[in-house]
């Protein structure tokens, strides 16, 4: 019997050296007569294998030449590839998925017990459920259907001027929530080489976004409170 199948991983995750080598601990065990093969692909769209977990790991993975999907897969008489990626799935892309796993092997009780394994393998390179929550909210339809509504209004001459200019403040909000979710919030980032560096980077200006956020709100209600006197 030969089995064949995929599923996703649906929330956000930090690929780090950590993971990766639970991950090659697992494959090795289930397929002993395999062999871990790791392939990138760049933000240049070039393409990279590696021959060892050790050659990744030392891999610069900065600018032009960071890792933007990481391919693990055991193969020799079964195959098993684990893709890291970042995709609009389904559901009129309100999920957005972060690995897919596709197999055919020969054993319905391996594919079960790994795929329970890997997902407990997932959960624990899940970052704050806070941060999770940020980056794979769909920001991206909400802004398109208010934009649609706003053009169809303005055809259909449907709502007043008013509703219209609000619906024009809400799109460009959720423009800007959704830029600041992609540079901020990335549903998948690879904590290898220089990707590190960046984290903290992103870490530093999110507490900065959140300081003025803060601010604002404070600011805020405090000339309520005063208009109110």
């Amino acid at each position: 019997m030969n089995i064949k199948g995929k599923y996703h991983v649906k929330h956000a995750l930090i690929v780090n050296k950590e993971g990766i080598e639970r991950i090659i601990l697992l494959l090795t065990d289930y397929f002993p007569k395999g062999t871990i093969n790791f392939a990138a692909t760049l933000k240049n769209n070039a393409d990279v294998r590696f021959n060892t977990a050790e050659e990744l790991y030392s891999y610069d993975n900065a600018g032009k030449y960071r890792i933007i999907e990481l391919s693990i897969d055991a193969n020799k008489f079964d195959a098993y590839r684990i893709t890291f990626y970042s995709r609009d799935g389904d559901y009129f892309h309100l999920i957005k998925w972060t690995t897919i796993i596709s197999y055919q092997l020969d054993e319905k009780k391996k594919i079960i017990s790994l795929e329970a394994q890997l997902k407990e393998t997932f959960q624990e390179m899940k970052p704050a459920f806070w941060y999770n929550l940020i980056s794979i909210f769909p920001f991206t339809p909400f802004r398109n259907f208010i934009a649609l509504t706003w053009l169809a209004s303005i055809f259909l001459k449907s709502f007043d001027n008013s509703i219209l200019i609000i619906l024009i403040i809400i799109a460009v909000i959720l423009t800007i929530v959704d830029i600041l979710q992609n540079l901020l919030f990335p549903s998948l980032q690879f904590a290898i080489g220089k990707g590190v560096d960046e984290m903290s980077k992103r870490e530093k200006y999110r507490k900065t976004l959140i300081g003025i956020i803060i601010t604002i709100i404070t600011l805020g209600v405090s000339v309520l409170s005063f208009l109110k006197k």
